[in-house]
């Protein structure tokens, strides 16, 4: 299976919602199922995973994804497995700092400088270590997407949806 992996951040609230990303010890209830995050990769690792609103998600939530981001593997918690992250590309999207984004957007004359500073502004919404941060490569302001763009993503999931149904 290849579909993306969605996990939505709002769910992942409390420090011990670790367990539930990366799967918790024996003992405790659902370790058998394994985590949200490591159980899909441990099947399939090349796929791609979206943490929807990782704003919303607790501090050790984010602080768990610093040796999955880092080294590019981790070990899944309930199994003991070492799950590869090196063929997964990693999506986040997130609304807090959007107006000062969009500000030192229009000030910003390439990349490196936009980087830093889009780092910034959203460390200084308290929702990010800068830390954190520094383990992305890019940050995009999803409002950059030309209309053509929107009207390509929406067909390629038409066709998704219809693949379902047998339509071609």
């Amino acid at each position: 299976d290849s579909k993306p992996v969605i996990l939505r951040m709002n769910q992942y609230k409390h420090s011990d919602d670790v367990y539930t990303l990366l799967g918790p010890p024996p003992g405790v209830p659902g370790f058998e199922v394994g985590g949200t995050l490591t159980r899909p990769l441990l099947e399939n690792p090349y796929r791609v995973v979206i943490f929807d609103e990782i704003e919303k998600s607790h501090k050790d939530v984010q602080h768990a994804l610093y040796d999955v981001l880092d080294a590019g593997s981790c070990r899944e918690k309930s199994s003991g497995k070492l799950v590869e992250f090196s063929g997964t590309v990693f999506f986040a999207t997130c609304n807090a700092g959007v107006p000062g984004l969009r500000q030192i957007r229009e000030k910003s004359k390439d990349h490196a400088t936009w980087l830093g500073e889009s780092r910034n502004v959203l460390a200084d919404t308290g929702s990010f270590d800068k830390a954190f941060l520094a383990r992305w490569t890019g940050i995009y302001l999803m409002d950059e997407l030309s209309p053509m763009d929107v009207a390509e993503v929406a067909c390629l999931q038409l066709s998704a949806h219809w693949k379902e149904y047998g339509i071609e």
